[in-house]
């Protein structure tokens, strides 16, 4: 009896088949590093927050007695610097022109300006602020991340003291007795805007209003 002996076959892979291999794999390598890049881009961001001097504001419009609160819930302190996920740092304002400007016709409550880490909507928390300046007050949120672009989402509370000059006139359109009028009303504003770098962008409100510019820093 023979006895047949059969060698195994190898498997001859060929160069054009590694190059793929090895670009697919260099191709993942950059995605992932890039993704990671891009998580931890940092931001300037500088915001001005200032209110009308002009009265007709009060008296143009109803104003509701009660208004929705800033959401405070899971925030981080704009103070707070160094501290994950938004490694918050203190920066230089990026608008000092602009605000001599405003502070020419309008009162600034505050102005603020920070770097921080760029995340997403989910990732990034709200930053809490608060100020008071003369007769008002103020507090609420501002959230900056990043989906397809940048975006800004702001949150705040304002009680201001009614000027005496309308007081009549300000009891009058919310249908109070001047008697029962308080010394200060709320208000409140809620908006949302997509942002480019270096974008300057300003809301508007009969009372108050908002610039805000984002840097992408290098």
């Amino acid at each position: 009896m023979i006895l047949t002996h059969s060698k195994p076959t190898a498997k001859i892979t060929s160069p054009t088949t590694v190059a793929l291999v090895l670009v697919a794999c260099l191709a993942g390598l950059f995605t992932t590093k890039a993704s990671a890049e891009e998580k931890n881009q940092r931001y300037h961001i500088d915001m001005i927050i200032f209110e009308h001097l002009a009265l007709k504001g009060w008296t143009e419009e109803y104003w509701p007695s009660i208004v929705d609160s800033a959401q405070i819930e899971n925030v981080q302190d704009l103070t707070a610097t160094g501290r994950s996920p938004l490694f918050i740092e203190n920066a230089n304002p990026m608008l000092d022109a602009e605000a001599s400007r405003v502070a020419k016709n309008y009162r600034i409550i505050t102005h603020q300006s920070w770097v921080q880490n760029a995340l997403g909507a989910k990732e990034s928390p709200k930053l809490f602020l608060e100020a008071n300046q003369g007769s008002t007050s103020f507090y609420g949120t501002v959230k900056m991340y990043q989906s397809r672009f940048n975006h800004i989402e702001i949150d705040f509370n304002y009680e201001r003291m009614i000027p005496n000059a309308v007081r009549s006139e300000f009891a009058q359109m919310q249908k109070i007795p001047l008697n029962d009028l308080p010394t200060h009303w709320p208000f409140h504003i809620s908006a949302q805007r997509k942002m480019k770098s270096d974008e300057l962008h300003y809301i508007d409100h009969p009372l108050f209003g908002v610039l805000l510019q984002i840097r992408k820093l290098d």
